[in-house]
């Protein structure tokens, strides 16, 4: 397709970013105290770490 590979840090930059988006949605739920909310913010903050830790090593 003439586009250039994808690296690892361009990779890591997309799901990052997507995480911290995902991060800052679910982040006014949680401060509101919304059922569930907290967990899912926990859950994407846990995915986030994993992801930096595995890119890390």
């Amino acid at each position: 397709m003439g586009g250039r590979e994808m690296t690892a840090g361009d990779m890591l930059a997309d799901i990052v970013g997507d995480l911290v988006a995902l991060i800052d949605a679910r982040t006014p739920a949680a401060l509101a105290d919304e059922p569930d909310a907290v967990h899912q913010l926990r859950t994407a903050v846990r995915r986030l770490r994993n992801v930096l830790a595995a890119f890390s090593q």
